[in-house]
């Protein structure tokens, strides 16, 4: 009937959008998100496409996820989960976080001094196996300023200070059993903390240091 309708039309009248609920975000900035979802007060919250939403939301640099929901009557809820920085990449002259998958995230603008530098054309790509590798030997990992790889091959690893630190030569395949090594040696000539240039372990059954002197 019409009177049903005109019920209905009502009904769908009241649900005007009011708020715009964001949890999650901490590296996004909010204006960033608004200028994405284009939403404005007091339109019908049925109007507003949830899957356009989620996909503006995810083509922002530090989103990795976002589940976004109609609240009846006049809230769209929006939750997000950004990426984690595993390293920074220096390519050339540019500064990139890398996610946990390697991946360079599209932010120059923050500062990370916590995070360790890799340089290589194929660092990203290698950084999370190389920094798995590295969670096992927390006296190590600790140490490691930055990460180079040499010849799309191998890395060498800086410890201490990036520019003039003990650079160890790690070999191109089980890195985990040189890492291994090393702590052992560590612990049994306290290796890491001596005034050496270099330490070599690209051969298994040699181990090769050159002192600063």
């Amino acid at each position: 009937s019409l009177k049903a309708n005109m019920e209905h039309v009502t009904a769908l009248n009241e649900f005007k959008l009011a708020q715009v609920t964001v949890d999650g975000h901490a590296r996004t900035p909010l204006a960033a998100v608004n200028e994405r979802l284009n939403l404005s007060q007091g339109m019908n919250i049925f109007d507003v496409d949830l899957s356009l939403i989620r996909e503006e939301l995810l083509s922002l640099p530090w989103i990795a996820e976002a589940i976004v929901e109609r609240r009846l009557p006049d809230t769209i809820y929006i939750r997000v989960r950004e990426k984690t920085p595993i390293a920074l990449w220096q390519n050339k002259r540019r500064y990139q976080p890398l996610d946990e998958t390697g991946h360079p995230i599209a932010d120059e603008t923050m500062v990370f001094n916590q995070l360790m530098l890799v340089v290589g054309v194929d660092a990203p790509s290698q950084t999370p196996g190389l920094i798995q590798a590295l969670e096992k030997y927390p006296v190590i990992y600790d140490k490691v300023r930055s990460a180079v790889r040499v010849g799309n091959r191998r890395w060498n690893l800086i410890l201490n200070d990036p520019e003039d630190g003990l650079v160890v030569y790690l070999p191109d395949t089980d890195i985990e059993a040189a890492l291994e090594r090393l702590e052992r040696l560590n612990e049994e000539e306290n290796l890491l903390e001596k005034d050496l240039k270099i330490i070599d372990l690209r051969l298994k059954d040699r181990l090769i240091i050159r002192t600063n002197a």
